[in-house]
């Protein structure tokens, strides 16, 4: 009888251990990582793609000051996110002299309501090339995707 309950329990525990299928595994850890090793290395976080548009793109120095707007989220040719960044002039947020570039999402960090440039000069966004609307799918504003954090740079 003893011999019975053991075998029961042995095979109970062999099945709740079976090792996750890598199809399934490979899903789960695309879900949970972010696709640019950058933005892991800063405690990617999960952003809805809704609440990026109107942020507001700082320089990465101590004075950070504004180099663009958030204007939405597209699928990069890559798969990845990438952000379209509205920048220009001195009246650049009233739509005045302004163009929209594409921005890795590995290449920005959250900082607080912000979004902080990490990875590229501020005068390499100048280069740039414009982006066209339309020319790449935009993501839909309930979908989320992995951004980094980082601590203000003063």
């Amino acid at each position: 009888m003893l011999m019975a309950a053991l075998l029961v329990s042995s095979l109970a525990l062999g099945t709740a251990l079976e090792p996750v299928p890598a199809a399934m595994q490979a899903e789960d850890d695309a879900k949970e990582k972010p696709r640019d090793p950058r933005a892991e290395n800063r405690f990617a976080q999960s952003v809805r793609v809704g609440d990026l548009p109107g942020r507001r793109l700082l320089a990465p120095e101590e004075s950070q000051h504004i180099l663009g707007w958030v204007d939405g989220v597209v699928k990069g040719p890559d798969g990845d996110a990438q952000l379209v960044v509205e920048i220009g002039g001195a009246l650049a947020r009233f739509g005045i002299g302004t163009r929209l570039v594409l921005v890795s999402v590995g290449d920005v960090a959250l900082l607080g309501e912000h979004v902080a440039l990490m990875d590229v000069d501020p005068e390499d966004l100048q280069k740039l090339p414009t982006y066209k609307p339309g020319s790449q799918a935009a993501l839909p504003a309930n979908a989320t995707i992995k951004i980094g954090i980082v601590k203000p740079f003063h």
